[in-house]
């Protein structure tokens, strides 16, 4: 079975859209698809935080599966995770037909604390069931502890189809340490939208963006920027997105600002899968006076 380059560079957090029912939206799903491949961004990941993966039934979870192999002209890396062991399995074994799924993911066991040996076998059970590379996530604020450098290197030596590390510990220290004690031999992704350049620069072989389904084109050219030297123009673009991050903290909820203000790029993205709730008219309304300007700013 062939399977795609891991990709390296801008990867796409991408966003699930839903209809009212909880029904993948498949059409905006192809538009998201399209401004990603148009914008030059180099993979998406589905089905994590920004994909809602969490809360999306099994059933769910392969459709989207489905249409993003079928659909996605760039490499995919599939978020496994959840909280039903037998569903990460069985999710895992689904994606080893497809070849346009470069790899998988799992966050860490959540609600129960596991200790080392737990997370050891954790990862264990998932790779022996892969034919795909298998990433740790780890994302300490969803799984409520942390995978730092010495239980990543524990896992890695203990499982050998694990292949690296996605790290949304939101701590650039901890970063540089994957990076120089993994880089040579794993693949080390960052995440965090405010400090996308930091952890360009820090040597991350991509950085797993979630502004980048409304501004791939500016996440991109964060990327071009470093590649060709022009630092000064990385860090102005980053600072335009970290206004816009600024601007959609309020209200303080995690998915709908985002689906909402797709709109502005043409796309209809639909509803939160719940229990997440959608804006509210007044919401909305404060978030587009906000937002709009500096989305007419960056793309004019």
């Amino acid at each position: 079975m062939s399977q795609p380059t891991q990709p390296r560079g801008i990867i796409t957090a991408i966003m699930t859209p839903l209809d009212a029912e909880g029904e993948l939206k498949r059409e905006a799903l192809a538009q998201i698809l399209d401004l990603q491949h148009s914008a030059g961004v180099d993979g998406v990941f589905a089905a994590g935080t920004f994909g809602e993966g969490p809360y999306l039934s099994l059933a769910a979870k392969r459709e989207l599966v489905d249409f993003l192999a079928d659909r996605s002209e760039l490499p995919v890396i599939v978020h496994v995770g959840g909280a039903v062991f037998s569903e990460i399995l069985e999710l895992t074994r689904y994606c080893n037909q497809y070849d346009s799924v470069c790899a998988i993911a799992a966050v860490g066991p959540f609600y129960f604390r596991p200790d080392e040996l737990a997370l050891v076998e954790f990862y264990r059970q998932i790779a022996n069931v892969s034919a795909k590379p298998v990433y740790v996530y780890n994302n300490p604020g969803r799984q409520g502890y942390d995978i730092g450098p010495d239980s990543f290197g524990k896992i890695a030596g203990e499982v050998r189809q694990i292949s690296g590390i996605k790290d949304t510990s939101n701590r650039l220290q901890q970063v540089q340490t994957l990076v120089d004690r993994f880089g040579a031999t794993h693949f080390v992704y960052g995440a965090g939208d405010d400090t996308l350049v930091e952890q360009l620069e820090l040597g991350v072989r991509g950085h797993i963006s979630g502004i980048s389904n409304l501004l791939p084109e500016v996440a991109v050219g964060i990327r071009d920027s470093l590649r060709e030297g022009r630092k000064e123009d990385a860090i102005r673009l980053q600072r335009e997105i970290n206004k816009v991050r600024d601007a959609m903290k309020d209200p303080d909820l995690d998915i709908s600002p985002y689906k909402e203000m797709l709109r502005l790029r043409g796309i209809d993205a639909g509803f939160p899968a719940r229990p997440l709730r959608p804006l509210t008219e007044d919401e909305r309304e404060r978030l587009l006076r906000r937002v709009r300007p500096l989305f007419d700013a960056l793309l004019r």
